[in-house]
């Protein structure tokens, strides 16, 4: 039904903007937006690359949920270790990963504490995974292994997989063990309930904020495709309430939440690995509205143009017949061109909405890793 709705929204013709929302139906949406350049459309949790410049793509700053997590799982430790683990090593399940160590260790800076974090290295970005999102068993494994080193708090980030730590979870708290787990993607507790009274909490990515926004964008002729980021700010990336775990969470550590909010938002406290950290190289700061960067290359006879959202990462392919390489702290090109092009350019940059340099433009230089195909 999907490909038949899409069908008969472009076809119409009266459609303002057309959302996809979730990866599945992103990956449904492609030949409908390529043969609809002026058509507007959004898809959420989900992106193109930049590939398509009719295309919004909403992401989540997850990883600043996760650091409130994190300082929490700390606060509350009694075995002064906690642990995590993936689905797989890609950025938008370590990003949730980043934030929750960089978490456990701001409340050791500031308590003066050792809570050691098990499954995860946000330095060496090296930890523990399933490889895989549909196998709970898997899940289920990998957290008894995280609870028997000593972790009485676990959060998995991995799809359907992330379910086996709940019923780990379960299982021990009924044999008289003193075990959590914290949610992913959405509030656990308030959607399933939390029976077993282990749920700690949850790091959402709220839909709700981030459609809303995009549609007063367009009510508000503000508009425009390239990547949006929804975070602490906006809503659009929060932990859930504790629920029935509220009373195991003491009052100063729900005050720093505050405070912790307060310093995310405003760029003071930073959520990711510093080689991995958001920052608009126009305004040098954490975040200025969606914080975009567009930088134009010239390359001889060939010209392309690439915009870098402000995590860093690759928004707009480089000609659009260009493939990108994905690497973990570097940016590959494979360009379709004909030999002999320089490999170096000259860029201007412009920061995002909000940014104080956005009125004016900087030039710099910088070598990309491009090979010539």
């Amino acid at each position: 039904e999907v490909d038949a709705n899409l069908d008969a929204f472009v076809t119409a013709g009266d459609c303002d903007l057309i959302m996809g929302i979730g990866f599945l139906v992103a990956d449904r949406l492609v030949p409908f937006v390529a043969a609809s350049p002026n058509q507007q459309f959004t898809v959420v949790d989900s992106s193109f690359g930049g590939f398509f410049p009719n295309v919004a793509e909403v992401n989540f700053l997850v990883d600043e949920a996760a650091f409130l997590a994190g300082y929490i799982a700390a606060g509350i430790s009694e075995t002064g270790k906690v642990g995590v683990f993936g689905g797989i090593p890609i950025p938008p399940v370590t990003a949730f990963m980043d934030g929750y160590a960089l978490g456990v260790d701001w409340y050791n800076a500031e308590y003066g504490t050792a809570v050691e974090v098990l499954g995860w290295d946000p330095d060496l970005q090296t930890g523990l995974f399933t490889f895989d999102f549909g196998d709970p068993a898997a899940g289920q494994a990998i957290a008894g292994d995280l609870y028997d080193a000593g972790a009485d708090t676990v959060f998995p980030v991995a799809g359907f997989t992330s379910f086996g730590a709940w019923f780990e979870a379960a299982e021990r708290k009924a044999g008289g063990e003193e075990v959590r787990v914290i949610g992913v993607d959405y509030d656990w507790a308030g959607t399933f309930g939390d029976p077993d009274r282990v749920i700690l909490t949850s790091v959402v990515k709220d839909y709700g904020p981030a459609v809303f926004n995009q549609i007063a964008a367009l009510v508000g002729g503000t508009w425009t495709g390239g990547e949006v980021l929804e975070g602490l700010a906006s809503g659009g990336a929060e932990i859930a309430p504790f629920h029935k775990l509220n009373s195991a969470v003491p009052g100063f550590l729900k005050n720093d939440l505050k405070e912790l909010r307060a310093g995310i938002i405003g760029g003071t406290i930073p959520t990711a690995p510093k080689r991995l950290r958001r920052t608009c190289r126009a305004c040098s700061t954490r975040r200025c509205g969606s914080a975009a960067i567009w930088r134009s290359f010239t390359m001889r006879s060939l010209r392309f143009t690439s915009s870098f959202s402000a995590s860093g990462t690759p928004a707009r392919r480089a000609d659009r017949r260009a493939a990108p390489t994905t690497r973990i702290g570097r940016q590959t090109w494979e360009l379709r061109a004909p030999p002999g092009r320089r490999r170096s350019g000259h860029a201007r940059i412009r920061g995002g909405a909000g940014c104080t340099a956005r009125r004016t433009t900087r030039p710099y230089s910088r070598t990309y890793d491009i090979l010539i195909v």
